[in-house]
């Protein structure tokens, strides 16, 4: 397994979220403490607008402690076996979703239940 390839992509996707985070918490109309209230041209009120992002971002923000978490078994050397069973999470899982931290097995277990 090329963990160079997954570094790459962990730390490349970790950036392309913390990008995102940044520009939901700048669109966010709480954000600007000056802001005149109101409805705006499309009929969304603030906190429509508010929920919306601050849901957006949470789910954003949620990923990102997954990546980062990703980042550090890979520095600790147990990057790719699962966090549940200890077995190998499959390449062709981890080129998907590098931030697995469960094996498909596992996976499916916890859905399921």
């Amino acid at each position: 397994m090329n963990l160079e390839h997954f570094k790459v992509k962990l730390k490349a996707e970790k950036e392309n979220l913390e990008k995102e985070i940044k520009y939901y918490q700048k669109e966010d109309p709480y954000s600007d403490k000056t802001r005149a209230t109101g409805i705006s041209e499309d009929g969304i009120t603030e906190t429509e607008e508010h929920d919306r992002l601050s849901a957006t971002k949470t789910e954003l923000e949620k990923t990102l402690t997954e990546v980062e978490a990703a980042l550090a078994r890979l520095e600790q050397g147990k990057f790719g076996k699962c966090s549940n069973c200890g077995n190998q999470i499959s390449e062709e899982r981890l080129d998907i979703m590098p931030s697995a931290s469960l094996c498909l097995s596992c996976q499916q277990k916890q859905v399921r239940a």
